[in-house]
């Protein structure tokens, strides 16, 4: 993989203290053994490899997770409290991860 095709260590290390965070909220929507589960502990770029088999694809997801990731932040510094578009943005995280929100 080159480096157009790989998280950024700070989007890493963001993403695993977001995983860490919401660890009992979220499950894995891959089928068992059919890719790598995204976690706290998870090499992620293996995780994105694992899950999207084309170099291109796999590209555009990691240029959307550091997007999002950017985002993210930035909403947080705004707002102490959850928003819909902070949700919505996790939201988007996750499913690029193979993960989604646990319904309570």
């Amino acid at each position: 993989m080159d480096s157009g095709t790989k998280l950024s260590i700070m989007t890493c290390y963001y993403l695993h203290n977001f995983l860490r965070k919401h660890k009992n909220e979220v499950k894995s929507i891959v089928a068992p053994g059919a890719g790598v589960c995204a976690d706290s502990q998870a090499d992620l770029d293996l995780v994105l490899e694992s899950l999207y088999l084309e170099e291109d694809e796999i590209a555009v997801k990691v240029k959307q997770l550091e997007t999002l990731t950017r985002y993210h932040q930035m909403l947080l510094e705004q707002n102490a409290s959850p928003t819909k578009e902070l949700i919505d943005v996790e939201r988007q995280i996750l499913w690029i991860l193979g993960l989604k929100r646990v319904s309570s």
